[in-house]
């Protein structure tokens, strides 16, 4: 099975709803990552799983990266994360990249991105 990475970055104040959402429509929450500059936040939202479970501001260049992303492209998630926003990152088979975008979309997804 081809599995693919969604990266989007939304509003923090958006993420526990966000990740309601996706596990409510059947993504495994195991598969689901959020990075915020507020670690505690992210934890009390999600345990550490998914494609960039253990990831901090600190170490999301070097994650990043293993997944395969350009540091132009990184960058900009980075500033992002680092300026109070949320990434939610979610592993999932290539049919359901899609229902992923969309849901992401739905909560005003400033960058998205798909590995």
């Amino acid at each position: 099975m081809n599995q693919k990475i969604v990266l989007g970055v939304i509003a923090s104040s958006s993420a526990e709803t966000a990740i309601n959402n996706l596990t409510e429509a059947d993504f495994d929450e195991k598969n689901i990552s959020l990075v915020m500059k507020d670690e505690q936040s992210a934890r009390k939202i999600i345990d550490a799983y998914g494609p960039l479970k253990d990831t901090s501001v600190s170490t999301l260049p070097q994650a990043l990266q293993r997944l395969g992303m350009q540091k132009a492209q990184s960058d900009h998630i980075i500033q992002a994360v680092v300026a109070g926003k949320a990434l939610i990152a979610i592993q999932t088979p290539q049919e359901a990249v899609d229902a992923a975008k969309e849901m992401l979309n739905d909560y005003n997804v400033t960058l998205m991105t798909v590995l």
